[in-house]
């Protein structure tokens, strides 16, 4: 029973990554696609039920994730020297007609680290967080130069939510701490949107200004003032690689436009990428368009529409209806993770970075496709083309389902 349970929560990951399937072989209907994506679902189901079966002991055995972490991390380093280019990055290993992502499997990998760290009493708090620390930044880094700022971005939040949850369990003073100073930051980042919010942040400063704040806040204003420098001298960023400067430069158009000018519903200074996801995300409306009569995903108008775009593909397919009732599963799989794990201290922390990693890059996807926030090249969860990124999102849940109490 315990087993089937435990495979019950993959039910979710393999619906979603058949409405994938389904897409993609349709938009492409090649003999190579087709092997390439049931091979990569039938070794991803595979691994899941070998992970399922393992004794828990060897799961929470520290020296064995340690070991794929260093294996892992030598991938990284081996592809960041001598791998080959594709399409202006270092970020895949080529296996014959099939690609290796190492960036992506750190995901599961630093999260059960992270979690394995945290759960540890024999360590006290100073000693989690070097180690963290120790682990995360030379992971983080040659990711981010390969380049690869979107993966970094999202590893890095994610660990760092994690270590916020572990803090508050030593300290619960520190919740207080933290949503005090995310209110200041959040006003901080509204007063690009709309020059009334500088009154709310002028009083938010001054309620809140207390010698307990001061780090946090001088932190936050250091991190606000280096993106606006950015965003505004980020033609002469050393390293900044073009695509990213792109990236950048339409965002600031975003950013600095009113919602309801017309010069931005008529998406004259967009990039050509994101005119067309907005363009096959309304022509969808309500109940979508179907699979036959789609056109910018089919018709190839839509760039990485397997991809980047999905969610653009998915709101070309299924409309808005379809949209909810993708991100309701989304919802379950995150409600059943943490109802199963939710008095185990191992499988509470894992499902709370699965569910922070998952919820932050739909919002990083979805925000992209809508034009919200930066466009970063990452996939939606089970529903992109990236086998590597199937196959380390369903390690995570089959692997936080092994520590199911209920």
């Amino acid at each position: 029973m315990r087993v089937l349970k435990r495979l019950s929560l993959l039910i979710i990951p393999t619906i979603l990554y058949i409405i994938s399937l389904l897409i993609q072989l349709y938009i492409d209907p090649n003999h190579l696609l087709q092997t390439k994506l049931i091979i990569i679902g039938v070794t991803t189901l595979l691994l899941n039920i070998l992970i399922i079966l393992l004794p828990k002991n060897i799961l929470s055995n520290p020296t064995i994730i340690l070991i794929l972490y260093l294996i892992n991390l030598a991938f990284l380093i081996i592809n960041f020297l001598i791998g080959p280019k594709i399409a202006g990055t270092k970020r895949w290993i080529s296996l014959g007609h099939f690609t290796y992502q190492p960036s992506e499997m750190f995901k599961p990998i630093l999260i059960i680290l992270t979690t394995l760290l945290v759960t540890n009493d024999h360590l006290n708090p100073k000693r989690v967080l070097e180690f963290l620390a120790a682990l995360a930044i030379p992971v983080l880094i040659l990711i981010f130069m390969q380049p690869d700022a979107g993966t970094t971005i999202i590893i890095f939040s994610t660990l760092i939510l994690i270590a916020l949850k572990y803090m508050y369990t030593q300290n619960r003073d520190i919740l207080r701490q933290v949503i005090l100073v995310a209110t200041l930051f959040v006003l901080y980042i509204a007063t690009i949107f709309n020059k009334w919010f500088v009154t709310l942040l002028v009083v938010a400063v001054i309620l809140f200004r207390r010698d307990i704040f001061k780090p946090l806040i001088l932190f936050f204003n250091l991190l606000f003032i280096s993106l606006i420098i950015g965003v505004i001298f980020y033609q002469h960023i050393p390293g900044l690689k073009q695509y990213q400067k792109k990236r950048i430069e339409v965002f600031s158009t975003l950013i600095t436009t009113h919602p309801f000018n017309k010069a931005l519903q008529n998406q004259e200074d967009l990039s050509f990428n994101l005119k067309q996801a907005r363009i096959a995300i309304g022509s969808g409306g309500f109940k979508g368009k179907g699979l036959a009569n789609i056109t910018q995903s089919r018709l190839k108008f839509l760039p990485e529409y397997k991809t980047d775009f999905m969610y653009a593909t998915l709101s070309e397919t299924f409309g808005l209806f379809g949209i909810i009732i993708i991100l309701s599963l989304y919802l379950t799989l995150i409600y059943i993770l943490n109802k199963y794990t939710a008095n185990n201290k191992i499988g509470n922390y894992l499902a709370f970075g699965t569910t922070s990693l998952i919820l932050i890059e739909l919002i990083i996807n979805i925000g992209g496709n809508l034009g919200i926030l930066p466009t970063k090249g990452i996939p939606l969860p089970f529903l992109g083309y990236g086998g590597t990124s199937l196959i380390a999102h369903s390690i995570l849940i089959s692997y936080t389902s092994h520590f199911n109490t209920s």
